[in-house]
């Protein structure tokens, strides 16, 4: 039986789009997956997951961006990928072999949470970055990715049709720009990618005429897109049915500071409605200079607040980062401050990365490096996928008066 037609242009875009070293192979990608009966959507967004779509560590020079092996060496992105999926297909395997074939049942074999080799707790994020690039590139998280399950599922890619439930497929060039007056648009729309995903099109969309919510969700996903990334000077919110209001604050208005746009005013007292605790707790915890860490603590806890985003880690008994400095987690530097927020999908990572850098007043800065940013008297320290930061980022605040510190 022939496994379903998956559009590579739409997966080399999403690729190129990232970054990513696997872009120009998808050709290969889709060629041993689907040979062995593995979504290749699924394979990519493992990818994502294990090494930012081949992007982190040894991953390039391995030809292996999925730790398969582990530790394993191929000669080409092709060949790992034919020895991935052979595996996940094997019979006598743990995967399809003892059904195992949805994303959150692989997980408990290719991650499981607890494992002895995870020693930071790093699989607990398995299930849901892999679901979320796999939602990104068009598939049903909860459905089958690999054996015969995924084999019978339906084509996700019919070619459409012309006529007025699918006009996309009338109107010439898939790509079209959506423009607005006085608006930077992201990227243009693939109405026609999108009509053969999901089967909708754009006015049932704004409608909201979409039942399933999960479809609707992902169709909403694609919309965004195209959606402005920069508003316009009278500061108009984007209203889609169904969906809260966006801007370039956060991911959603409402999750940030009220009023604030992307400009952070003054911090507030308190803990933001955070939990408090100790250090060592991953919680607020109060101390230091002030009983606020010289006022490095809200200012972090403002951050926190306007993405929307809980951290993971404060302040800690210890002292040194990974290159032997005094880290402002540290319960020893007393006007300083520092939280780490945590992140399974890079998409949603680099989108707080670019509202926090704007907030600060650098919207510029790209993620990749260290940067430290001064802000109203306090140095900013935000890192994102640079070092031991890929699933998190941090914020260290401390004043620049060296004397408080």
């Amino acid at each position: 039986m022939a496994p379903p037609t998956i559009n590579v242009k739409a997966l080399t875009r999403y690729l190129r789009k990232r970054g990513s070293p696997l872009a120009g192979s998808v050709p290969a990608i889709v060629k041993y997956s689907t040979r062995h009966g593995v979504d290749p959507r699924f394979v990519i967004a493992v990818a994502g997951q294990e090494t930012r779509f081949g992007k982190v560590g040894n991953a390039t020079a391995m030809n292996n961006a999925w730790g398969w092996g582990p530790g394993k060496s191929f000669k080409n992105w092709g060949a790992a990928v034919n020895t991935l999926a052979k595996g996940l297909a094997d019979p006598n395997f743990v995967y399809a072999g003892q059904g195992n074939d949805t994303i959150s049942e692989i997980a408990g074999k290719w991650a499981p949470i607890g494992a002895g080799n995870d020693p930071t707790g790093l699989n607990q994020h398995w299930t849901k970055g892999v679901s979320q690039f796999y939602k990104e590139l068009g598939g049903n998280p909860s459905a089958p990715v690999i054996g015969g399950n995924w084999r019978n599922a339906q084509a996700v890619n019919t070619p459409p049709q012309p006529g007025p439930q699918n006009p996309a497929a009338a109107d010439g060039p898939s790509f079209k720009t959506v423009s607005q007056p006085g608006m930077t648009f992201a990227e243009p729309m693939d109405w026609n990618l999108l009509a053969n995903t999901h089967g909708q099109n754009l006015s049932d969309i704004m409608a909201g005429k979409i039942p399933d919510q999960t479809r609707l969700n992902q169709l909403m996903t694609a919309v965004q897109r195209a959606v402005p990334v920069q508003l316009p000077s009278t500061d108009v919110d984007i209203q889609i049915p169904g969906m809260t209001p966006q801007d370039t604050t956060g991911r959603n208005a409402d999750r940030g500071q009220p009023g604030a746009r992307g400009v952070l005013g003054p911090p507030k007292g308190g803990n933001y409605g955070f939990p408090s605790g100790g250090p060592d707790s991953g919680k607020v915890a109060t101390g230091g200079h002030g009983g606020n860490w010289g006022g490095s603590m809200p200012r972090a806890l403002q951050i926190a607040k306007l993405v929307g985003n809980t951290p993971t880690s404060q302040k800690r008994t210890k002292r040194n980062t990974a290159s032997g400095n005094p880290s402002d987690h540290w319960v020893g530097l007393k006007s300083s401050y520092a939280i780490d927020l945590p992140y399974s999908s890079n998409s949603e990572g680099d989108e707080d990365f670019r509202a926090i850098v704007k907030a600060l007043g650098k919207p510029n800065l790209k993620p990749g490096q260290w940067h430290n940013i001064p802000y109203n008297g306090y140095r900013y320290q935000v890192g994102w996928e640079t070092g031991g930061h890929w699933d998190h980022i941090h914020v260290g605040v401390r004043p620049v008066t060296p004397s408080t510190r």
